[in-house]
């Protein structure tokens, strides 16, 4: 096992903070589709 091992709690905190970015650029790409995010270009690449 060794180094390969992590711990639950780590695995789920980065599974939560991935599902918090998957969200985020989610709504920016909704917003910007709206036209929202225009005044920031650049902003989601």
């Amino acid at each position: 096992m060794g180094e390969k091992y992590v711990p639950d709690a780590e695995v789920r905190r980065r599974s939560e903070r991935w599902a918090v970015r998957r969200m985020e650029e989610r709504l920016m790409t909704a917003e910007s589709s709206c036209g929202r995010l225009r005044e920031a270009p650049g902003y989601l690449r």
